[in-house]
């Protein structure tokens, strides 16, 4: 095994809408990721402190504090700044995308890219961040 295979990788899905949510765990946990889910912003920005995960997989448009507004907060903090966020959002329009990318998100895919093109991403993203934080 390589060393990078012996620290699983966290993953935190927040998204409002369960099947989304159930779906995405269950294809992540399969890949032997560890993942946490948050129904909305306010719980994944507790999840995010407690946890500290590798990669927030980040829906844009929920109630209360929307993605937007997580992803800002993640990117401003010095402590957080190194999670990755992968936002999807079944809203893609030129201006969320440019919106997102320019509060630091990662990466951006629309939701109807599915669950595999989303694993994909997921995947290269790890793979390109040898030797952890």
């Amino acid at each position: 095994d390589s060393p990078q295979k012996s620290r699983t990788k966290k993953i935190l899905i927040v998204d409002d809408d369960p099947v989304i949510r159930e779906t995405f765990r269950r294809g992540l946990e399969r890949e032997k990721y560890l993942v946490h889910t948050a129904p909305d912003g306010f719980t994944a920005g507790l999840k995010v402190m407690q946890e500290m995960p590798d990669m927030v997989l980040l829906d844009l448009f929920m109630d209360g504090i929307d993605g937007f507004e997580v992803c800002g907060t993640i990117k401003e903090d010095p402590d957080l700044k190194s999670i990755i966020v992968l936002v999807m959002t079944g809203h893609d329009t030129h201006e969320n995308r440019t919106r997102v990318l320019s509060l630091g998100a990662d990466g951006y895919l629309a939701k109807s890219a599915g669950f595999k093109m989303a694993l994909k991403y997921i995947n290269s993203f790890f793979s390109n961040k040898r030797g952890g934080k």
